[in-house]
């Protein structure tokens, strides 16, 4: 029962702090310096989600891994319909 109890809380306490450690920001919060995406204020490329409205209106989400887009990238109007879905890999629209 011990091992049960330390295992869940192990478990537990992993989900957690892997939660509370992720990150989503705004695009706005992110500076383009030769293609790479930085954190205002920040020298280390940005990792971690981005989720917003974006200056021409429409809401924004996706992924950045080292300052270059990555994964699935998708645009919604105001009303909420996808605009578009695309796909990166290291900064690169593969569709």
């Amino acid at each position: 029962m011990k091992n049960l109890t330390i295992t869940f809380l192990t478990i537990v306490f992993c989900l957690t702090s892997s939660i509370a450690f992720s990150e989503t920001v705004k695009q706005s919060d992110l500076v383009n310096r030769n293609g790479i995406y930085y954190k205002k204020f920040t020298d280390k490329p940005y990792s971690g989600s981005v989720a917003g409205k974006c200056n021409v209106g429409y809401f924004i989400k996706g992924t950045y891994q080292e300052g270059k887009k990555e994964g699935v990238w998708e645009s919604y109007n105001e009303d909420g319909w996808l605009l578009a879905k695309v796909t990166y890999k290291n900064g690169k629209k593969i569709n």
